[in-house]
């Protein structure tokens, strides 16, 4: 089984790889209730890192309910105040990008190309 989908009884899995002098985060699966907690975890350890800047890549995110967009802006919230290293790479699922445009949310996340 490979990181790039959810383990069996999953329904959703993030984890943190590095690459070069930076941290990228991937989620697949649904990022909701259940799942939010452990994704916004693993954003915060990752920005706990030394990381020159940490991506978040929400290409495999299948669903996102509004806790999972909470834990999102929570992070970006947090990243703010602690130097901005945080960024969200612009290709998104259809259910992502659903969420973002219904809730006007999108202008407050820092997506990088």
């Amino acid at each position: 089984m490979t990181h790039t989908e959810p383990r069996p009884g999953e329904a959703f899995r993030a984890w943190a790889e590095p690459h070069e002098d930076s941290v990228v985060v991937h989620a697949v699966g649904e990022l909701d209730l259940a799942s939010s907690k452990a994704f916004e975890d693993e954003l915060r350890g990752a920005l706990g890192t030394e990381a020159s800047a940490v991506v978040v890549d929400l290409s495999k995110v299948t669903f996102m309910d509004s806790t999972g967009l909470r834990a999102l802006l929570t992070v970006t919230e947090l990243s703010s105040a602690n130097g901005g290293r945080l960024g969200i790479r612009r290709e998104l699922t259809g259910a992502v990008q659903r969420t973002l445009e219904v809730t006007g949310t999108a202008e407050k996340l820092p997506f990088v190309d």
